[in-house]
């Protein structure tokens, strides 16, 4: 549960650090939570990219996309037939036809003058009901590609529409380099899942610059075996295996860094960093040695002093939880929260972090002023751990302990704070017995005592200053 005075009662008070109009102070809060201020459904499946370096050439001739190279149906010049310019977060863009294409007389040019941090913007095929989006077979992997120039790297993104006609994101090719001159990127899907109708794709920008795209390609590229016998399918679906995410190891040593600096020095595998105020420079330099990074951000409040906070509309800002500028948000209503959520996997993603880390997932368990009940939070945290797979990310549970049971299933990890102090450590073992990751971290104790047990039962364990700065002391 969270660490607030409503849940648990604390022997005093700690304190946290927040970073607010550029200084740093230190204030007095009740215990809580991993995470000190700083200003700085849905499929489970995810998509493996699978992308190859490509030169000049021609376009592919054969494609399942309408106008897939931008000459017809530009209309005020803000769009081209069959294809819409997606805006996730704030900022501006441009979507125009450019005289510089690559086969033909027309391409599409999009030009982001400002983006907030974690937005992107993409050139995907209308999400339609059909007479743009092009159909896929469930089960069957597609190849989609494009021809690009751009001043900055960007992605090749696909979503799929389910059988109720909603479009889902799916996944995100890894980054494609800037290029003066035309470069084909190519993406292959794993299957499409059960109950996917239509793909939509396209590529994606997530800095402000300018692209041009041309010559979009969709195949089937499922080859159907020859049978001189004929079968009788049992059943109208098919069934697939996620593919695999990277995930904690379990027992791994890992570090959590929220203030100063962060030390990539530390010697270990995986970083728990906050998504906002951590730069996707840091990740990458990370990721180049190896290492693995995990994106912190709240999923069930908001913050005053986050560059999205006016995504949020009043009506679902609930009670102060207990931190100066931070209210509970009403998880029940998911289709609101559902683009800020997005936003925000799309963030962590960019910057090339590997799984999330969301908290204040347990509002149902403290006065939020929503009539929340424990099953709007398992809802919740079921939604927010598909669309985190959806976006390519494993993802951890933070605290709400009491519904471990119902979502160790769910969940690719645990993190968790001061089971030790509290004794709720027992309550974390269904993730250990599932061989999943459980990191944990304690402000007070003796390691001396608490490693030995912490170790046997394979919990990952760090001490760490309340500031949650770069020190640290594993077990």
């Amino acid at each position: 549960m969270s660490r607030l005075p409503t849940v648990r009662q604390t022997s005093g008070r700690r304190a946290g650090a927040r970073k607010d109009g550029g200084s740093l102070c230190l204030i007095s809060l009740p215990a809580r939570r991993f995470r000190v201020l700083t200003t700085s459904a849905v499929a489970a499946l995810l998509v493996v990219g699978l992308y190859v370096g490509a030169g000049l050439g021609s376009a592919v001739a054969s494609t399942l996309v309408t106008n897939p190279s931008f000459e017809a149906g530009w209309t005020s010049s803000t769009s081209a037939s069959c294809w819409q310019l997606k805006n996730l977060g704030s900022g501006s863009a441009t979507l125009a036809p450019s005289s510089t294409a690559h086969s033909g007389s027309l391409a599409a040019k999009l030009t982001v003058s400002n983006l907030a941090s974690g937005g992107n913007r993409q050139v995907v095929i209308n999400q339609d009901s059909g007479s743009c989006a092009p159909a896929a077979s469930i089960g069957h992997t597609y190849a989609v590609s494009a021809w690009y120039r751009s001043s900055a790297e960007l992605r090749m993104v696909v979503y799929y529409r389910d059988s109720a006609g909603a479009w889902h994101s799916w996944a995100q090719s890894p980054r494609w380099s800037s290029s003066s001159s035309w470069r084909k990127m190519s993406f292959t899907t794993a299957a499409v899942p059960a109950g996917a109708t239509a793909l939509s794709f396209g590529p994606s920008l997530s800095r402000t610059g300018w692209m041009l795209v041309d010559d979009a390609a969709m195949a089937d590229t499922t080859t159907t075996p020859t049978s001189t016998t004929t079968t009788t399918p049992t059943s109208t679906t098919t069934a697939t295996t996620p593919p695999s995410r990277w995930v904690p190891a379990l027992g791994g040593a890992w570090q959590i860094q929220y203030t100063g600096s962060i030390d990539t020095s530390v010697n270990v595998p995986t970083f728990d960093l906050d998504g906002f105020d951590t730069a996707a420079s840091t990740v990458t330099a990370l990721r180049a040695a190896g290492r693995h990074g995990i994106c912190y951000f709240s999923a069930g409040s908001w913050e005053n002093w986050r560059p999205d906070a006016a995504s949020f509309p009043s009506s679902i800002l609930g009670n102060s939880n207990g931190w100066p500028g931070e209210k509970w948000v009403d998880i029940r209503q998911i289709s609101v929260l559902k683009p800020i959520i997005d936003s925000r996997l799309a963030m962590c993603a960019s910057k090339g972090f590997e799984a999330v880390d969301p908290d204040n997932v347990d509002g149902y368990a403290n006065s939020s002023g929503f009539p929340l009940t424990a099953t709007d939070q398992l809802a919740f945290n079921r939604w927010m751990a598909a669309e985190a797979h959806s976006y390519g990310l494993s993802i951890g549970l933070k605290n709400d302990l009491d519904q471990v049971p119902d979502l160790v299933g769910s969940y690719d990890f645990a993190v968790n704070e001061q089971c030790n102090q509290y004794n709720e450590c027992a309550t974390l073992s269904p993730f250990i017995s599932a061989g999943r990751a459980v990191l944990t971290i304690e402000y007070q104790g003796a390691p001396s005592q608490i490693c030995p047990v912490s170790l046997s039962s394979g919990f990952s364990t760090l001490f760490k200053n309340l500031s949650l700065d770069a020190w640290r002391q594993a077990c």
